[in-house]
């Protein structure tokens, strides 16, 4: 049997980010940026990886 501990993650809510990020520009009067081409450019793909599981031994 294979045990996996999962860790605590935090994740952006990019949603809730695209939702917020209007209002703050507006409220500082920079209504011409395009927050989906902003967050794009933020964005990057993760290398992929292996995830290694011990199992013990009986």
């Amino acid at each position: 049997m294979t045990t996996h501990q999962s860790e605590n993650i935090t994740e952006l809510d990019k949603n809730a980010l695209r939702e917020e990020l209007p209002e703050v520009f507006c409220f500082e009067h920079l209504d011409d940026i395009d927050v989906d081409a902003l967050l794009a450019r933020c964005e990057r793909t993760g290398e992929p990886f292996e995830k290694l599981s011990v199992s013990p031994i009986n």
